[in-house]
């Protein structure tokens, strides 16, 4: 389990007394450069919650099927459309939807973000013949 800057500390302290002998918390200001990326380069399934846009893609990235944890949101926002619409590609599957039998599936194809914006820029200022 890990965590990040913006998790609250009554989280943290839940996410820690969940640690046991099968299960590690690992807080993020005490695990050392590139752990996160390195487990989840390892894991089939990573599980995030729905308000972390930039860890739901590093997973895809990875390679790995994400299963999301509710955070409740009093709105719909441009970040939770964003991620219904992932949840509509099948690209990530709610732990609710997980609970009734759907299981996470790995994308179809690797992600990679940047090299497919960079072609989206490099598309938009390429003059015109």
């Amino acid at each position: 389990l890990g965590d990040s800057p913006r998790t609250p500390a009554a989280t943290r302290r839940a996410l820690a007394a969940l640690a046991c002998g099968r299960v590690e918390y690992v807080a993020w200001d005490r695990c050392p450069p590139g752990w996160a990326q390195a487990q989840m380069a390892r894991a089939p399934v990573i599980w995030i919650s729905r308000d972390s846009m930039s860890m739901i893609y590093e997973a895809l990235t990875a390679g790995a099927a994400v299963g999301l944890l509710d955070v409740p949101a009093p709105q719909p926002t441009r970040l939770t459309r964003a991620v219904d619409g992932l949840i509509q590609e099948g690209l990530a599957t709610p732990f609710q939807a997980w609970r009734e039998g759907a299981a996470p599936a790995a994308p179809a194809a690797p992600f990679n973000e940047a090299r497919r914006c960079a072609a989206l820029i490099l598309e938009r200022i390429r003059p015109v013949p």
